[in-house]
């Protein structure tokens, strides 16, 4: 009898603690899923396939930033070592690429700019009016997150240097400046949007090659002719977002899943970033719809591009057979 009411106990013991195991399991499962943020799903893309012509002093760095790649990913899609410079690409050759980036949302009005993806969009009555690549801040001196608004409009503007900046001239040796007239050597080209947030603003640069990286100290570069293009078309008082969102999921016009994902190099990004993306797939019921394949492969790579992660249909099959 007293083995018989042990040998109870233990099979009730083993069964208690593996009812708790699984609820356990599925309490967190749904913890975890509750406590993800998700966008609404994009029906938005910019950019798309490019041959690109080389032209007399480009590198391939600079045809990367001004295209909104990073170089690594470019040589990748060229099939270029990424260490080749202007004397490996040659006047004339025709480098074909893929600068497709995912819109996170939609404005009626207004700049988003996406840190992660260092992506500027700007919409003007409901419409995306533009897309430009930007530079973003180190993260020592990362770009900050949050809503803003123009707060001033400067053309070629003055660069008072800021204490934190001069105190870093001081301690690596270089020439201390106060401040730096318009011209050639100004940092911050040729036109100035200062913005409510952080004391940062969106501004040119003289070092082109370098947009499309984390190079500031927290402003926003732009292409001198991107800026130029922006200025004309922005306003005191315009308001806009900065975000942080390195996983972006879209559905196009037609029919396609487009997954963009890029290196979270602020470490702000709390999610797995495959656990992430399934959740995102499975919260917007595009799981019978896309190629796990293929997504295991974009998130693996983070190429900082929109890719294409649809599967293939069986009728897509079928007619391919019969051509």
């Amino acid at each position: 009898m007293f083995f018989l009411k042990c040998s109870f106990l233990i099979k009730n013991k083993w069964i208690y603690l593996i009812i708790c195991a699984m609820a356990f399991f599925l309490w967190g499962r749904a913890a975890f899923s509750v406590s993800m943020r998700f966008y609404p799903l994009s029906h938005r893309l910019t950019g798309g396939d490019v041959h690109y012509t080389v032209k007399k002093g480009d590198t391939l760095g600079l045809i990367a930033s001004h295209y909104g790649l990073e170089r690594t990913d470019l040589a990748i899609q060229t099939h270029t070592n990424p260490s080749f410079k202007v004397a490996h690409i040659w006047v004339g050759e025709v480098l074909k690429f893929s600068n497709r980036h995912i819109v996170p949302y939609s404005m009626s009005n207004g700049l988003l700019l996406n840190v992660a993806q260092r992506m500027l969009f700007d919409f003007k009555d409901g419409q995306l009016l533009e897309a430009y690549p930007f530079a973003a801040g180190v993260p020592t001196w990362p770009t900050p997150i949050g809503m803003f608004h123009i707060t001033s409009k400067v053309a070629f503007p003055v660069w008072y240097v800021p204490k934190n900046i001069q105190e870093e001239e001081a301690s690596e040796g270089r020439v201390v400046q106060i401040k730096v007239l318009p011209g050639p050597d100004n940092p911050l080209g040729q036109y100035w949007l200062g913005l409510s947030v952080g004391g940062i603003g969106i501004h040119g640069t003289i070092e082109p090659q370098n947009i499309y990286r984390y190079e500031s100290h927290g402003c926003v570069r732009l292409f001198p002719s991107d800026i130029k293009k922006l200025f004309g078309q922005s306003y005191v008082g315009e308001s806009g977002e900065i975000i942080y969102e390195p996983v972006l999921l879209a559905k196009s016009r037609d029919g396609k899943i487009w997954l963009e994902v890029d290196d979270d190099v602020y470490n702000l990004w709390p999610y797995h970033d495959l656990n992430y993306v399934k959740a995102l797939i499975r919260k917007n019921h595009l799981e019978h719809e896309v190629s796990w394949k293929k997504v295991d492969q974009v998130v693996r790579q983070k190429l900082a591009v929109a890719e294409n992660v649809t599967n293939r249909l069986p009728k897509e099959i079928v007619a391919n057979k019969n051509r």
